[in-house]
């Protein structure tokens, strides 16, 4: 049996608030490897914690 582990926006909000909001960018219809799927919001949120 597989699960499946999801952040319910709340906990997202709360992450968001403890750590800033800016720090926690949402990226939907992304797996386990968001790198790929998703290689453009990455890169930039990357760049953008790196700065």
């Amino acid at each position: 049996m597989v699960s499946s582990m999801a952040f319910l926006i709340e906990q997202i909000h709360e992450i968001g608030q403890t750590i800033g909001c800016d720090r926690v960018p949402y990226l939907n219809q992304y797996s386990h490897t968001l790198f790929i799927d998703q290689q453009k919001v990455f890169l930039s949120s990357v760049a953008m914690w790196l700065k």
